[in-house]
């Protein structure tokens, strides 16, 4: 299979906070959001500890479309399939280096799983 390789993420988590669409010089759109994704394991002492990792997110593809910037609010669920990208910049050296940290996740499509009113009605019922 030609060019079989692909760099694909799915994420399902909550926004952390509204989005934010950013004009650009260029005529072009993104909107700017960041994705809570937790992550669950066992301490040593056997009890359930919950991490959480923080994405920051840009939609290019799609961005202009009418009003999907007023729906990604903070708190709502979703289903991110993108791509993951990394930024890039050049030390005094010359030497190109690679920030890990700063990971882009550039989205190709988005599913809306639920509200952010749905997940205050779920921290109630949990008890939280």
């Amino acid at each position: 299979m030609k060019n079989s390789a692909r760099n694909t993420l799915i994420l399902v988590g909550r926004i952390g906070k509204d989005a934010e669409k950013v004009e650009l010089e260029s005529g072009k759109t993104v909107i700017k959001f960041s994705l809570a994704t937790p992550n669950y394991y066992l301490s040593q002492d056997g009890e359930k500890v919950e991490r959480v990792d923080w994405h920051d997110c840009e939609m290019w593809k799609n961005s202009d479309k009418a009003g999907i910037a007023e729906y990604l609010k903070k708190g709502t669920l979703v289903s991110l399939h993108a791509q993951l990208r990394y930024n890039s910049y050049s030390q005094t050296q010359g030497k190109k280096t690679t920030a890990v940290k700063r990971a882009i996740v550039a989205i190709e499509n988005i599913d809306f799983l639920a509200s952010p009113n749905e997940a205050k009605v779920d921290k109630v019922k949990k008890g939280a």
